[in-house]
């Protein structure tokens, strides 16, 4: 498959969503085996359960991992009944394996990097790498310096597809709602929320990410006119939205000021606030004034393996 330039969302993630059903069609009437438990696979396992497809067997070399098979399973496998999916390059020591074992290319066994992506191009199975095949923008590689010397604001960090989508999945958006992501880096999450469907906004304290940001919107066709470059704990324009998230930008002073800036929107203007809260090390500072409650704890497989759901009432 060569690259196609394309540079409008909708029909990047149309692309994907097609691209996975050529993978789906392949898997028809089979057993299927993901081989690879990594970020790749746990992205494909992801992908399959949001369709309401199934992986029916996990193989990883790591053999400490829950539930999973070690390679030694493949002679007990049957090349007319299972398709063996490579959720990485193979080496030619994997390929003879398989096709000692009877497995055709293409046939019983799809090593989906490169179906997914083409031979010259290796990359994990995500959206974001998907979305940076097509398009000339910069999600997943991560910039350690930025904010490093900021005490208060953590090295960015692109939020984990699959995980994004076990916390997402859970919420209906309506029209009319909109959500504001706090220290939105260089739009990852803007991103999969207009993939949603839901207006979004932003803020963004360090000036690269910001830029950064700007230009993969741009990329994708998308406006960066929510997008503020600022201080979130100081930031008062926020009483357009309903929803807030935060992937553990910050922590200390400028979390507990980031906080009270919803809880004075929610006092100027009375409406049922949800702010959703990923790596929750400042679950007290939510809950210290009494206008957020803790109401959903949702497991997720990021730093700290749950995400905190807070709401206010719906008025005064």
């Amino acid at each position: 498959m060569t690259q196609e330039t394309q540079t409008n969302l909708p029909d990047i993630m149309a692309a994907l969503d097609a691209r996975l059903d050529d993978l789906f069609t392949l898997c028809n009437g089979r057993t299927v085996v993901l081989w690879g438990c990594g970020y790749s696979g746990r992205c494909l396992a992801s992908m399959f359960r949001r369709r309401g497809k199934r992986i029916d067997m996990r193989i990883d070399t790591n053999g400490r991992i829950h539930g999973v098979e070690r390679p030694t399973i493949l002679p007990r496998l049957n090349p007319e009944r299972h398709m063996i999916l490579l959720t990485f390059p193979p080496e030619e020591e994997v390929v003879q394996r398989l096709e000692q074992q009877g497995f055709r290319r293409g046939e019983s066994y799809v090593p989906v990097v490169e179906f997914f992506y083409g031979p010259d191009d290796v990359r994990f199975l995500s959206s974001y790498d998907w979305i940076e095949h097509h398009a000339p923008v910069d999600i997943r590689k991560a910039e350690n310096d930025a904010n490093a010397d900021i005490k208060e604001f953590l090295p960015y960090q692109k939020s984990i597809e699959y995980a994004f989508w076990d916390v997402f999945d859970n919420f209906v958006f309506h029209e009319g709602d909109r959500i504001f992501d706090y220290g939105c880096g260089k739009g990852s999450a803007l991103i999969l929320f207009e993939h949603i469907g839901v207006r979004w906004g932003g803020i963004e304290y360090d000036e690269t990410l910001y830029d950064c940001c700007c230009r993969n919107l741009a990329a994708l066709g998308l406006s960066s006119e929510t997008v503020v470059r600022g201080d979130a704990g100081a930031f008062e324009d926020i009483d357009a939205y309903n929803y807030f998230y935060c992937y553990n930008a910050f922590q200390g002073e400028t979390f507990r000021r980031a906080v009270h800036q919803m809880e004075a929107s929610w006092q100027r203007r009375p409406r049922k606030i949800t702010f959703i809260y990923s790596n929750p090390f400042c679950h007290e500072t939510v809950l210290e004034d009494g206008v957020f409650h803790w109401t959903e704890t949702i497991p997720a497989e990021f730093y700290i393996p749950e995400v905190h759901v807070y709401q206010t009432k719906a008025s005064r």
